[in-house]
């Protein structure tokens, strides 16, 4: 939890790329497969946690690209995606048992295309950096990650030029599923008392 910390910290100072590292806390905590038992599992609690959702359902029938996670904010030359825990500080939130919340659907591209928290995450830790590199990486993660960046772009007023946002929904909303987790333990420690 401490590294969860100190990433998300590290993240809300401006370094992005703290996404990658928080992927990798959130995947020793909660994500079993085979023989790599996560934290949670070990520590026989995951089954009985109510995972915190700040993400409200997609709305059906939106063709635009939706975020659930983050919120675009204007920038003085630009834009940028920012985790809802950064503009909202209290957020109303459901609670989900785990394999609810981990399939949650939390980023639709504009061509329909869904990543849930559990392919983020995988894809942010397993092929893009944040525990290692894949030579391929999931097709739908790297929308996100690199060619349409969530979907809005800037235009320029004096020439009329076009601009990516740098960093895609998908950091921001890594981010924000790291401030999840830290409220799932936190409503679990206040249900003990």
């Amino acid at each position: 939890m401490e590294a969860l910390r100190t990433s998300a910290k590290a993240y809300d100072e401006g370094l992005k790329w703290e996404a990658k590292r928080l992927a990798a806390c959130v995947y020793i905590l909660v994500h079993d497969k085979a023989r790599a038992v996560s934290m949670f599992t070990q520590m026989g609690m995951k089954e009985h946690l109510e995972f915190v959702s700040s993400a409200g359902a997609l709305k059906q029938g939106n063709f635009a690209p939706e975020f659930p996670l983050a919120v675009l904010v204007p920038t003085q030359s630009s834009a940028e995606y920012v985790p809802l825990c950064t503009m909202y500080p209290t957020l109303e939130c459901r609670a989900f048992s785990f394999p609810l919340w981990w399939e949650q659907p939390i980023l639709r591209a504009q061509n329909n295309d869904i990543l849930t928290r559990r392919t983020l995450v995988l894809s942010l830790r397993d092929q893009d950096g944040g525990a290692h590199f894949d030579s391929s990486v999931d097709p739908i993660y790297r929308g996100f990650a690199s060619e349409h960046k969530g979907g809005f772009f800037i235009v320029h007023a004096d020439d009329g030029r076009r601009e990516d946002i740098p960093f895609g929904p998908h950091y921001a909303s890594m981010r924000q599923i790291a401030w999840e987790i830290e409220a799932t333990l936190a409503r679990a420690t206040q249900a003990e008392h």
